[in-house]
């Protein structure tokens, strides 16, 4: 399959029909890799197969070439015996831009085993399914694994209304929340402010709200990733009131990204005073990645670019 050749799609399907377990599930990979729709049919009926690697195997390769022969036989997936099936397919099923994929979904966020919770929810937010709002918020309130409490925070920033952003700006404030809840909370927050050609759920004075809480986290976060997250986030809310002091303070945080971030954020939100203290910074660093996002600073600040 790596050389990507859709001449190699024929002898691959014969070795779907191999007796050997490894084989087949090398043939359906490289398959996937390849792409070609003449595979579709014989991957469909390899669905069935006894080897549940081999289906879940199946299910990543139809994610790969979406077709929407399969999305009946993946939603049939979403209740299979295989913990690996079914979370193979979750995933998969926010690939083929089905709406009907609603209902399935949503009964997948009760799933015993967290990866499909998790993949359901991060589909229902690939395909906008606003019908599903309500039960990620609900889902928000009573789940605690970090991986899915993630998905359902990024799928409800994708979701972009009212109800779903007030949700995770309440995860946001929660300090009883873990520090990968907030910081999911933080990154679905600015990457929805942040998105261009969806209008902000936030009103002006929730999105101030929400810039203080984060501001504090910058300033007063003892967890780096906090704070780092923190310093990126600024950046993105289109807000510069309040924000100079707090992100030039945070140019000699001890941690390396949040100096990074913060010389990214000041560029973005245009706040010339801070050039002379990230010229300071770059006089005295010698890290590579600091000194390229900090000369793209300087020339957006100073009006180069």
């Amino acid at each position: 399959g790596n050389i990507g050749s859709i001449q190699a799609a024929n002898p691959l399907i014969g070795l779907l029909s191999d007796t050997t377990d490894k084989v087949r599930i090398a043939a359906v990979c490289s398959l996937g890799e390849i792409g070609s729709i003449t595979a579709i049919e014989p991957l469909l009926a390899l669905m069935q197969d006894d080897n549940a690697e081999v289906r879940a195997a199946v299910i990543v390769a139809l994610s790969q070439m979406p077709d929407p022969r399969a999305f009946a036989p993946i939603v049939i997936s979403l209740f299979d015996a295989d913990d690996e099936v079914r979370r193979n397919a979750a995933a998969a099923i926010g690939n083929l831009g089905d709406e009907r994929a609603l209902q399935p979904l949503v009964e997948c966020l009760n799933d015993p085993y967290y990866w499909v919770r998790a993949n359901a929810s991060w589909s229902l937010g690939k395909l906008k399914l606003v019908a599903a709002t309500q039960h990620l918020v609900e889902l928000l309130a009573t789940e605690a694994d970090e991986v899915v409490l993630a998905n359902t925070l990024t799928a409800l920033g994708n979701l972009a209304t009212a109800e779903a952003m007030s949700a995770v700006t309440a995860a946001l404030r929660d300090e009883s929340n873990t520090e990968k809840t907030r910081i999911a909370a933080m990154l679905a927050i600015a990457d929805h402010c942040d998105t261009i050609d969806v209008p902000c759920a936030l009103d002006e004075r929730q999105l101030r709200e929400v810039s203080i809480v984060i501001l504090n986290l910058l300033r007063k976060a003892p967890e780096d990733e906090l704070r780092a997250t923190a310093s990126w986030s600024l950046g993105r809310l289109h807000l510069t009131e309040g924000m100079a002091d707090a992100l030039i303070a945070a140019l000699t945080d001890d941690y390396e990204w949040v100096r990074y971030y913060a010389v990214e954020s000041l560029a973005l939100l245009g706040i010339k005073d801070a050039l002379p203290t990230i010229e300071q910074l770059m006089e005295s660093s010698s890290d590579k990645h600091l000194l390229d996002v900090g000369a793209k600073a300087l020339r957006i600040l100073s009006g180069e670019q």
